[in-house]
């Protein structure tokens, strides 16, 4: 979600959660819509009114960096591996299956990883760096990070971590 084409921070995650809502969504082509335009990667942050769950969630990542979801709706991405929604995670295996999964990653590594090498964008993993092909809490090469983090993708309290959040707030008021 968010403007994945043009945004200069996005952060990488595994998979998005999956609330009961979820299944009458599916059903709505209003829903639809939304998605198939969100996935085109020219979209802002969906707004609580378009997507609650979503927009709650973003909130909460963008806490951490002392970002107000206002500020970033149109300058901060969230790319997942894996585009299906989940309570929880058990088919690692998936992830290598399926070739929709295959592409997020070579996007990423493709595209992405040498934007962030040369620092032309902040890239962020917060969630699974080893699937996408990085080491947590290795140091960065330019604005590429893997800080250590927990399931929820919060950063853990490391030197790391203030070095992300100042990467990503500097790429913010640029």
């Amino acid at each position: 979600m968010g403007p994945l084409q043009t945004a200069p921070v996005v952060f990488l995650f595994l998979s998005g959660g999956f609330e009961e809502r979820d299944l009458a969504n599916a059903a709505s082509s209003a829903v639809q819509d939304f998605y198939a335009l969100s996935r085109k990667g020219t979209c802002d942050l969906p707004s609580d009114a378009e997507h609650p769950g979503a927009h709650a969630w973003h909130r909460r990542i963008l806490r951490q960096f002392g970002i107000e979801h206002a500020r970033a709706k149109s300058a901060v991405a969230f790319l997942n591996i894996c585009p299906y929604k989940s309570k929880t995670f058990d088919d690692w295996h998936m992830l290598a299956a399926l070739p929709s999964c295959r592409i997020a990653v070579e996007w990423a590594q493709a595209v992405l990883f040498p934007q962030a090498r040369a620092s032309r964008r902040v890239v962020v993993c917060l969630r699974s760096a080893r699937w996408w092909g990085l080491e947590p809490g290795s140091d960065a090469v330019g604005k590429l990070y893997a800080p250590s983090c927990n399931r929820a993708g919060v950063m853990l309290r490391d030197g790391m971590r203030d070095r992300v959040v100042a990467a990503v707030r500097a790429a913010l008021e640029a």
